[in-house]
């Protein structure tokens, strides 16, 4: 399919509704998306929060590789969803303000979405506009709108009407460059930090090629050979990506989801059966902002799926076109995708504990393939309405078609996403200028603040003041905006050392808790005063006050009905420190035993081998000077060590920290399950800390190799034009050797 002028008009059509779609994010004034979830807010606590942290790195020029304001360290790149390399991002947050990237990066995603899908279903053969209802119903249906605040999740959706537009090229004519342009985006939905939209991409591939192996009726040798090329892509795919996936596939080893989430985990939020009633209309179950039945009907976002009015009773009208492929096709596409959504309800749960299914949770998200195959049936649906009515008659009905469709979503991502205006929301917390002034602040841990959100949550939406003031109880991960250390952070997927250390010390989240007056028990909070002291936690948040022998209230934050407390902690451990005194654990019960009768008066920590360490509870007259302390690199000068001591470290254990005591590298042990230590020799001594993983250095390496290999290709590809050569698939410059026969350029799905 060529570009024609049509087209282009069409394209900018697409450009402009999409600019008015979303032009409140910056006329008449700068705002940010801040729509409340339940207990917080994941488009700012969570991705605005992880995306200031790669702005600043980048205009720092250095990889976001690791975050010392959150978790006590943390692999954040490793973790992936930061979307670190995915090249909008790239450009966006090196050059641009984060609000302005952050709009810009929102903009981009559906104008990449759009066009793609667009020139997609220009390629199934259909007109300019039935493929702008199919695209305006797509891109801006309900399940891509309520998702702006999974900015990851539909980032990398957004790349995959590109990638099917690619797959239906190289069907049509399999060159090189079409192939290098599949690598590329897939590629970029690795980078863009959601795992679960390549495996949608993948299931997307095998349905499109098994209808297309069905229709060329090819045997199982000329599948297999057709499939070659696809075995190298697959590989440079993986090359591609390996700067990203490395580090990667590390941190999945480390963590609590090695082997995938469990069962009652993956389906946990699954489609129910009165959710369908929502094609029709997005509010007939209710409206999250007023009046929302969570339990009965499940979480709202999750279980969104409106595509406009029309376009789903176009999309079954198509049905009595069943014995047409294509129309077969995408309603194949759709149970597919019901079959997935409903989860624990559908007749193949058991599919959820065969990888790679069991790797993702959520089952509703798979209706972003119903999304697509009903706007789909839709736009073929009114291609056939063209044939049978007057040119007049037909351009009436779709242009009324799309505009009222436009006006339904529109109308949708109005009333559902809650803006603010970008200087309230980025305005520092007086909780932060609070403790930034505290002379003892060490880190500062947010316990409980999400039963507040959580009430406000289900009442309404509308107490804006209200989310804007609950800012001070910072939520995880907003202290990386405001540049604070903290011990809590936001993920599903964690370091099992990590989880292993918040449970022994009794500093978990305990996101169970749903009375609030589980926190007035005069013990609760004396069961974890130690652990608190341990992890170097020196100031708590709560949304209450309590009563605890080791917290003392220094300040009360109110507004309205609503008081934040700020407690501190006496003696907790600084994040540098000498000991010569120490515990040997082997078992978690160790562990325990230890810290039931230890004090924090000799700052003794627990290792977990033996070390040529004389024990010694005795304090030592010693000088600690932190010469440099970022996200990267650490360096302590020592002075007058008495003896073999150990430099403690209150970050987390994780490989690619390497430990040098003057440019000499040395061993970092595990030190209180999740902390690091140092043996430091008597005397005067530098030592340096810095993050090296080598799964990244590695991954870096690969991926440049493959980048330049990949131009080199596409560069050949448009200069010579060439396709894949036989014996993988035809070639119209080898009729006789070719045993596979061309695809019909007309019908490609006919």
């Amino acid at each position: 399919m060529k570009i024609t002028s049509k087209d282009s008009w069409s394209i900018l059509l697409i450009i402009i509704f999409t600019l008015f779609f979303f032009h409140k994010l910056f006329y008449p004034k700068i705002q940010l998306i801040y729509t409340p979830d339940f207990g917080s807010s994941d488009i700012f606590h969570f991705n605005y929060s992880l995306k200031d942290f790669l702005s600043q790195s980048l205009k720092a020029n250095k990889w976001p590789l690791w975050a010392d304001y959150i978790n006590s360290g943390f692999p954040v790149l490793a973790e992936g969803q930061i979307g670190t390399f995915n090249i909008f991002n790239l450009i966006l947050y090196k050059f641009l303000p984060t609000y302005l990237a952050f709009n810009l990066t929102i903009i981009i995603i559906f104008l990449t979405m759009a066009i793609g899908q667009y020139l997609l279903l220009r390629a199934y053969k259909l007109s300019s506009l039935s493929a702008i209802l199919g695209t305006i119903s797509f891109t801006f249906s309900e399940y891509f709108i309520t998702k702006i605040t999974h900015l990851n999740h539909i980032q990398a959706a957004s790349f995959i009407p590109f990638t099917l537009y690619f797959l239906e090229k190289y069907l049509l004519k399999p060159k090189l460059k079409y192939l290098a342009a599949i690598i590329f985006l897939l590629s970029q939905i690795i980078f863009s930090g959601y795992p679960m939209m390549l495996f949608m991409v993948c299931l997307l591939f095998f349905c499109r090629l098994v209808f297309f192996f069905i229709k060329k009726k090819w045997s199982i040798k000329k599948i297999v050979i057709f499939l070659a090329p696809w075995l190298i892509a697959i590989i440079f795919t993986i090359g591609l990506s390996a700067i990203q996936l490395f580090p990667q596939l590390e941190y999945l080893r480390l963590s609590n989801l090695k082997s995938g989430f469990n069962f009652q985990d993956i389906v946990q939020y699954s489609y129910r059966l009165e959710n369908l009633l929502r094609f029709l209309y997005p509010f007939i179950l209710g409206d999250p902002a007023q009046k929302y039945d969570l339990t009965h009907y499940g979480i709202f976002w999750e279980t969104s799926a409106f595509l406009g009015t029309i376009p789903f009773l176009f999309a079954i009208l198509a049905l009595r076109f069943l014995k047409q492929p294509k129309i077969k096709y995408f309603f194949c596409l759709f149970l597919l995708s019901l079959l997935l959504s409903f989860g624990q309800d559908s007749p193949i749960y058991f599919i959820f504990t065969i990888f790679p299914f069991n790797l993702f949770r959520v089952p509703s998200r798979y209706l972003l393939l119903a999304v697509f195959a009903l706007s789909c049936l839709a736009a073929f649906m009114l291609e056939k309405i063209k044939k049978r009515l007057s040119l007049k008659v037909y351009y009436f009905i779709a242009a009324a078609t799309i505009a009222f469709t436009g006006y339904q979503l529109y109308f949708f991502h109005s009333h559902y996403h809650k803006l603010v205006d970008k200087d309230q929301l980025l305005s520092i917390p007086e909780s932060v200028n609070f403790l930034k002034k505290e002379p003892d602040f060490l880190k500062v841990y947010e316990y409980a603040g999400f039963i507040p959100w959580s009430d406000y949550f289900r009442a309404n939406w509308t107490n804006q003041e209200m989310y804007l003031f609950l800012r001070n109880t910072l939520q995880p991960n907003s202290t990386l905006i405001w540049q604070m250390p903290a011990e809590a952070a936001y993920f599903t997927q964690w370091p099992r050392r990590f989880l292993l250390y918040k449970k022994i010390l009794g500093n978990q989240f305990f996101q169970g808790l749903s009375d609030i007056q589980e926190l007035l028990n005069p013990t609760f909070f004396v069961n974890m005063e130690r652990g608190l002291q341990i992890s170097g936690i020196s100031h708590l948040i709560l949304p209450v006050e309590v009563t605890s022998p080791g917290l003392k209230l220094i300040k009360k934050i109110s507004f309205a009905k609503e008081t934040i407390y700020i407690y501190k902690i006496a003696e907790s451990y600084p994040k540098f420190f000498l000991t010569a005194n120490y515990k040997i654990a082997k078992t978690v019960t160790e562990v325990e035993n230890i810290l039931k009768t230890s004090n924090s008066d000799n700052k003794a920590i627990i290792l977990e081998k033996e070390v040529n360490i004389v024990s010694n509870p005795n304090n030592f007259n010693y000088s600690l000077e932190i010469l440099k302390d970022d996200h990267q690199q650490k360096l302590i000068k020592i002075n007058q060590n008495p003896q073999i001591q150990l430099l403690v470290v209150g970050q987390s254990f994780y490989p690619g920290w390497q430990a040098f005591i003057d440019d000499q590298k040395t061993e970092i042990l595990a030190a209180d399950i999740n902390k690091q230590a140092i043996m430091v020799p008597e005397g005067n001594h530098q030592i340096r800390l810095i993050y090296k993983p080598n799964s990244f250095i590695w991954g870096a390496r690969i991926s440049l190799i493959s980048l330049a290999i990949l131009i080199a290709v596409f560069v050949l590809a448009l200069r010579m034009n060439p396709q894949i050569p036989w014996p993988f698939v035809h070639s119209g410059n080898i009729p006789k050797k070719s045993f596979l026969k061309k695809p019909n350029p007309k019908h490609l799905l006919s």
